[in-house]
Parts: C-alpha cells; structure tokens; sequence
C-alpha cells in the first residue's frame, strides 16, 4: 500500500526525465485528469442510441394527438356549450369569421363545419399554423382555417402516414379533416372533432372521437396526408393506450356538414 508521504513525494530524476521529454509535458501545468465522471456519463450519453432516440423526440414538436388527449378535448359534444374545450372551438369561428359566427351562435349550427376548426385550434397552440398569427377577420385566409379540405396545404405532403399526421378525406362529396391514428383491417381510423356518434336510435351528433371509416367504400376517398415540420412520433404502444382508454366507434356515419 502506498503511503500518503511515498504519494506526495517528488518523481525521481528517471520519471522526471521522461516527463520533460514528452511533447505533451507543460512546465507548471496542472495535471490532466480524464475520464472523469461527467466526460463518462457525456460519452455514456452520445454512445447510448436509446438515450439520443429520447433526447430527439425532447427536441422534436409536439404532435396534434397528445395535444388532444393531454388536454381533455377526447369525448366533448358540440352539445355540450359550456365545456371549456366546445367553447374554444367555436372561439375559432367567432375570432376568423364574427359574421358567420354572429347568425349561426352555436357550434351545433348546420353552417358550422366544425372539423376545421378543431385543427386551427390545435395546430395554433403547438404552433402548427406559423402563418395564421395576424390573419384577418372575414379574410379569404381566415375562411380557409375553417374549411377541411384546405388543410391539405398545411405541412409537407407524404404518401405513408403516421400517428398524427392530417388527413383529408372526401364522403359523398363532403370534405373532412382529421389526424391519422392508424388502419384496422380496411378502415381508416381518424380522431377528429364533429365525427358522428350515436345519440338515440336515429338521432347523431358530433363529437371528438376515434373513428373508423371504411376506406374502400364507394364515394369514399382519401385526398391526402400531411406532415408537420418537426412533429413528434407517437409510440405504437401509446396509441393502442389512447384506443383503449378512449374506444373506436365502429360505425360508417359519418357527421361533416
């Protein structure tokens, strides 16, 4: 065992020869000490592919799905006026278009296509939509954030999509914009806001739901997918969470107006 006096004595002529030898020897220098723990656990870290998988969806946006679950809007009714959630939505129609909003007051209105102002409201608070700060009320752009299909120039286009990503689909002429949330056997699964749910035996209202929507049906047509820059992916476990807590209505009604 070395002694503290032997560990603090000076180097012998032979080691002290051999230090002032070596390029790397600076009169004075404190010593250099490496692989401290700090410069392990930084190297831990950039050789770790789970550990930088996690600090790029850190850095990544958030996507519009966990926005929708994390903040209560999963299972709202346009019938229900005094949910904080319905009542933001129809904020949309009365901040883009009063005049509209001013003859048709609630979001149950059959001029109120609801679909597309869920996504303005939730594309503007993940800052999805850089170009709606400063639209102007009545404008032709203030117009488009209510109106589904035009959607379909926000975001880059992609032809396979993922959890997240909006979709527009067209059903017997009637435009809808939704998020992916995956396909079932030959049904696409959509969660989206003034999506159909039954309310009695021949009454329908809309809500915000996972849906299904046969996608091969006649009149039924998927016009496109679009990705957000930077958009977080959802985990396949996650998702099948959200379905789980939340259900998938399984019906071909289908509530756009």
């Amino acid at each position: 065992m070395v002694t503290q006096e032997e560990f603090d004595a000076p180097p012998t002529p032979a080691v002290q020869k051999a230090k002032e030898a070596s390029p790397l020897f600076t009169p004075d220098a404190p010593p250099v000490v490496k692989n401290t723990p700090q410069e392990a656990v930084t190297a831990g870290v950039e050789s770790n592919p789970v550990l930088n998988d996690m600090d790029a969806i850190t850095e990544s946006g958030q996507n519009p799905i966990s926005y929708l679950v994390d903040n209560n809007f999963l299972g709202i009714r346009e019938e229900d006026a005094t949910n904080e959630n319905i009542k933001k939505i129809n904020s949309v129609f009365k901040s883009l278009t009063p005049s509209l909003n001013s003859k048709n007051p609630n979001l149950t209105s059959g001029a109120k296509a609801w679909c597309g102002a869920l996504m303005y409201e939730v594309l503007t608070n993940i800052d999805g939509l850089p170009g709606a700060e400063g639209v102007v009320p009545e404008s032709a752009d203030a117009y488009s954030y209510v109106r589904a299909k035009e959607y379909l120039n926000v975001g880059t286009k992609v032809t396979e999509p993922k959890y997240g990503d909006i979709v527009v689909v067209q059903n017997n002429g009637q435009s809808h914009v939704a998020l992916y949330a995956g396909m079932e056997n030959d049904s696409l699964v959509l969660l989206g806001g003034n999506q159909g749910y039954t309310m009695g035996q021949d009454s329908t209202s809309g809500e915000v739901n996972f849906k299904k929507y046969p996608a091969k049906k006649k009149g039924f047509k998927i016009l496109g997918y679009r990705r957000l820059d930077n958009m977080a992916d959802i985990k396949e476990a996650t998702m099948i969470s959200y379905k789980n807590q939340y259900g998938v209505i399984d019906t071909e009604e289908f509530q756009t107006r």
